[in-house]
């Protein structure tokens, strides 16, 4: 759905911001607490667990780079809370509070921005996030954007999933399926809360991230210094929609799996003395399939590549998404 409208009576423009920040507190019904809790003062007061320690992120969503006309509103919004819980996820968290900062040019349709909320309130809902307030601006440029400041907590009995930390020896996982992501899952997905949380439980030293910007990117910051990731092309799970680009794209569906980002899938590695327990649980606590596609070794020197690719007939390279280039 396109956000723009050239009719004046059908955009924010027309309305004005106060009148714009009553709507959006009626578009997110329950999920906006009241004051002070939620939008209403300069900050929200929020009462956090009495155990535990703060998690905090932030990720936004831009209009023609993490969406366009062919999303709607709704996934759009989905994506945006999705993409933070994910973050939450990989360090084994629980979300509970968010803070939303909209930037919109006059232009943009007042329906279009009820639809982007109900979707915000549901995927929040969802996910039992309350948004308590944020911050709404106007901007000349034909730019519009949403960030979400989302925060969470981790038990005191739980150990907080930490890049960087894989050393030689250790088993590398990948939650789900990848690849494709630009057919849907880029806002579909379901981040992976309970799976994060169960490592998290675990007594065991575990190095995790999701996936966000591509596996043959993000997988580089899962060793320690002085170690890398071999990772086996023949084991990557491929998902049906990196099948399905490979037939237009001419690529392997291996590039695909290695390269698309947005996949938000939890990658990790544990001692291999934990393996095989942990491997056994999460297949009786989850649907969620779990693959091994690799394993951590040590570098010989500092100009060996962080990731590796063996098993690798078709030759695909590791690349991912990279911000600013």
């Amino acid at each position: 759905m396109n956000p723009f409208s050239g009719n004046l009576e059908e955009t924010v423009g027309s309305i004005g911001e106060s009148k714009l920040i009553m709507l959006i507190q009626e578009w997110l019904g329950p999920c906006s607490p009241t004051s002070p809790e939620g939008i209403g003062d300069d900050c929200a007061l929020i009462s956090l667990p009495a155990i535990g320690r703060q998690l905090a992120t932030v990720d936004p969503v831009i209009f023609g780079k993490h969406f366009d006309n062919s999303v709607s509103p709704e996934n759009a919004a989905a994506k945006l809370v999705k993409r933070n819980a994910s973050d939450i996820a990989a360090m084994g968290g629980v979300p509970n509070y968010a803070l939303l900062s909209l930037s919109v040019p006059e232009n943009v349709r007042v329906d279009w921005l009820e639809r982007f909320y109900h979707g915000l309130a549901q995927s929040a809902t969802s996910l039992q996030i309350k948004i308590s307030g944020g911050d709404l601006s106007h901007n000349n440029d034909s730019h519009l954007s949403a960030s979400l400041s989302l925060m969470g907590w981790l038990d005191e009995n739980s150990r907080p999933l930490l890049r960087r930390t894989a050393i030689s020896g250790d088993p590398v996982f990948v939650s789900g399926s990848l690849g494709g992501s630009l057919y849907g899952k880029h806002y579909s997905f379901n981040p992976r809360l309970k799976e994060g949380q169960f490592l998290s439980s675990q007594n065991t030293r575990i190095a995790c991230l999701d996936l966000s910007d591509g596996l043959g990117k993000d997988a580089s910051s899962l060793p320690a210094p002085g170690f890398a990731i071999e990772i086996d092309a023949s084991a990557l799970p491929i998902s049906d929609d990196a099948e399905a680009l490979s037939q237009q794209t001419g690529h392997p569906p291996a590039h695909h799996a290695a390269n698309d980002g947005e996949d938000y899938e939890l990658l990790f590695s544990i001692p291999a003395e934990n393996e095989a327990n942990i491997v056994a649980e999460w297949k009786n606590r989850f649907q969620t399939p779990l693959t091994k596609i690799g394993i951590v070794v040590s570098k010989e020197n500092q100009l060996d590549p962080d990731i590796s690719l063996i098993n690798n007939p078709m030759n695909v390279k590791l690349a991912g998404y990279e911000h600013l280039r």
